[in-house]
């Protein structure tokens, strides 16, 4: 499937541009991180993960500058941005962020899943809701009752 982007650059500067938004998003991350208490590998602290995390995507983030400006041929290459995939995905994101605190987890995290399983898979309505679901509140179990992470439970308590 193929589609026709409003914009368009070459594969060099869209890479670029994309290793540097992702390099500044770890320099973020790193820095929130900084903040925070690290602990030790044994008794991680709130900072530990957000650190390890944000270090590993600035590595993968120099990588990809270094691959980019690397680029022979294909450099010259025109791709076009802004596919419809990313934009829902985004768009829905942004959603789950509004209505995460106030509807809580569950219901948050099952219309979230809904969305994109009715948007990229080929189940149904039923099935979509039905894995929806069971995402939701397996992944609700496995946060609030093994790691021990506080969710909003928002209209809904479950205990």
């Amino acid at each position: 499937m193929t589609w026709s982007g409003r914009f368009a650059v070459s594969m060099r500067r869209g890479e670029t541009a994309t290793a540097a938004v992702l390099l500044l998003f770890a320099c973020a991350i790193l820095w929130g991180a900084a903040l925070m208490p690290s602990g030790t590998v044994g008794a991680p602290g709130p900072g530990f993960f957000p650190r390890a995390l944000g270090a590993l995507l600035a590595l993968v983030s120099v990588a990809l500058l270094v691959r980019a400006h690397r680029l022979d041929g294909a450099a010259d290459e025109v791709v076009a941005l802004g596919h419809p995939h990313i934009a829902l995905t985004l768009v829905t994101l942004v959603g789950l962020a509004l209505v995460f605190e106030y509807a809580g987890y569950v219901p948050s995290a099952t219309l979230f899943m809904l969305v994109l399983l009715r948007a990229f898979s080929t189940l149904g309505w039923t099935r979509s809701m039905l894995a929806a679901m069971a995402t939701a509140f397996v992944s609700y179990y496995l946060f609030v009752h093994l790691l021990s992470v506080m969710l909003p439970a928002g209209l809904l308590q479950f205990y």
